[in-house]
């Protein structure tokens, strides 16, 4: 369903925040012709050239064949992503906006490098009472109306949701 959903497209350039290693995103953009993909993460242990190898390697056994998309790993600060301003036509941000130190600073890069027409997908599990925590990393859980209201407070319009999970969606916003 996500890549079907994200309807990636050749010539595209996309970042993915908080991706770890990259592998999923790897997979999904393997056989998009001309595609960028930032690889963005802030821990060089998790995503770095040999990592973002590795996940290709596998992918090429998977489809018996060479990536038709480019990967390219990026180390960003828990406050930037050092990519130029509207350099960006989709962000993917899967599973980790409420594992972000500041997450208001990296709503505010992704308004900065989202191109015009540009689009933001945001996936994450839905607290189910104020106060929940995720279970894998002790972090605060968003609300989905919390995380409208948050998303949309930097310049961004709501689109549709989809669920993703028994308590993720993925939520999508249009720059204004």
């Amino acid at each position: 369903m996500l890549p079907a959903l994200f309807d990636f497209k050749p010539g595209e350039v996309v970042a993915s925040l908080g991706c770890g290693g990259g592998a999923w995103e790897i997979g999904w953009m393997f056989r998009t012709p001309d595609l960028t993909c930032y690889l963005v993460d802030t821990d060089p242990e998790l995503l770095n050239q040999e990592e973002v190898a590795a996940g290709i390697r596998y992918w090429e056994r998977q489809y018996q064949s060479r990536p038709e998309a480019r990967f390219i790993p990026v180390t960003g600060t828990a406050q930037t992503v050092p990519l130029d301003a509207q350099s960006v036509d989709k962000v993917l941000i899967l599973n980790a906006l409420h594992e972000f130190d500041f997450p208001d600073k990296m709503l505010a890069e992704v308004r900065r490098i989202l191109r015009p027409g540009g689009v933001l997908f945001i996936e994450e599990e839905e607290a189910r009472f104020p106060g929940e925590r995720h279970e894998g990393c002790g972090r605060l859980l968003f609300s989905f109306p919390g995380l409208q209201q948050k998303v949309t407070g930097f310049g961004f319009t709501a689109g549709p949701a989809y669920v993703s999970g028994d308590r993720a969606h993925i939520l999508i916003f249009y720059p204004d």
